[in-house]
C-alpha cells in the first residue's frame, strides 16, 4: 500500500508539470493568435496585437534606430510565461522538501530560532517555522552553496545533477534580471555566469524567447522526474513515480 507521503509527492509532481504544460499552451495560443492578426480578417485581434507591439516598442531596453523587431512581440509572453515556469519549479522544491522535513526533522537541528519565537508556537507550527528558515536559506549563498544544499536536501548525488542544476541557477538568475532589471543585464547576473564558469550572452537583452523557454521546460522537468523519483526511492523506499 502506498503511503500518505508517496501520494503527497505524486500529486506533488504532477501539479508541476500541469502547471508547465498550461504555460506552453499559453504560448503556442499566443503564437497562433499573432498569425491571424489580419487587419482585415480579424479587425479587433490585429488592433489588440498593435496596442500591444506599441507598449513594448515604448518600455523595450533594445529597440534600434529602425524601431521595433518583430522577435520582441513574439518573446513577451514566452518572458511571461518563462518566469512563471521558474516559480513553478521553486514551488515543488519547497514543496517537497517539506516532505523530507517533516520525515527528517533532525535536519533542522541546527537552525537558530529568537526565543520570544520559540515560547509563541506550539511544536506543529514551531516545525513550519523552522521548515520555512530552512528552505529560505537555499536562496541564500553563491552558485556552488546552492547547489551543494539543494542536493542535500532532497539527496541527491550531485555528480548526477549538478550540470542541470548550474543550467537552472542561471534560469533563475536571468529571471530576476527580467524581474529587478526589465531584461536587461546587469552585475549581479554576470557574477552569477562567472561562479558557473558560463559565457555570458551577446545580448545585453535577457528577454527569453520560445526556444530559451523549451530549454528551461526541458531543464526544470527533467530535475522534477529526478527529484521526485529520488525521494521515492531513496527515502520513502517505493520505488520511482516517474518514467
Amino acid at each position: 500500500m502506498q503511503s500518505d507521503d508517496y501520494r503527497k509527492l505524486d500529486n506533488i509532481a504532477s501539479a508541476y508539470f500541469q502547471k508547465a504544460d498550461i504555460l506552453f499552451k499559453t504560448i503556442h495560443f499566443s503564437n497562433v493568435a499573432i498569425s491571424h492578426s489580419s487587419p482585415t480578417a480579424n479587425p479587433k485581434l490585429s488592433k489588440a496585437f498593435l496596442n500591444l507591439r506599441e507598449i513594448i516598442e515604448k518600455t523595450s531596453p533594445d529597440i534600434s534606430d529602425k524601431g521595433i523587431h518583430h522577435d520582441l512581440v513574439t518573446k513577451h509572453m514566452p518572458s511571461l510565461c518563462f518566469s512563471s515556469l521558474i516559480s513553478a519549479f521553486e514551488d515543488f522544491v519547497i514543496e517537497v522538501a517539506s516532505i523530507i522535513l517533516r520525515r527528517e526533522p533532525e535536519r533542522l537541528h541546527n537552525l537558530k530560532c529568537e526565543y520570544r519565537v520559540f515560547a509563541s508556537l506550539d511544536q506543529n507550527s514551531l516545525t513550519d517555522y523552522l521548515i520555512t528558515e530552512k528552505l529560505a536559506s537555499l536562496t541564500f549563498g553563491s552558485a556552488r552553496e546552492y547547489i551543494n544544499k539543494l542536493c542535500n536536501l532532497v539527496c541527491l548525488d550531485k555528480k548526477k545533477v549538478e550540470s542541470l542544476v548550474k543550467s537552472f541557477i542561471e534560469m533563475k538568475a536571468r529571471r530576476d534580471v527580467g524581474v529587478h532589471n526589465n531584461w536587461v543585464m546587469d552585475e549581479r547576473y554576470l557574477k552569477k555566469l562567472a561562479e558557473l564558469k558560463i559565457t555570458a550572452p551577446e545580448t545585453n537583452n535577457l528577454k527569453p524567447d520560445l526556444d530559451y523557454f523549451s530549454r528551461t521546460y526541458n531543464v526544470c522537468g527533467d530535475m522534477v522526474k529526478i527529484i521526485t523519483n529520488n525521494i521515492s526511492s531513496t527515502i520513502l523506499h517505493e520505488g520511482d513515480i516517474l518514467d
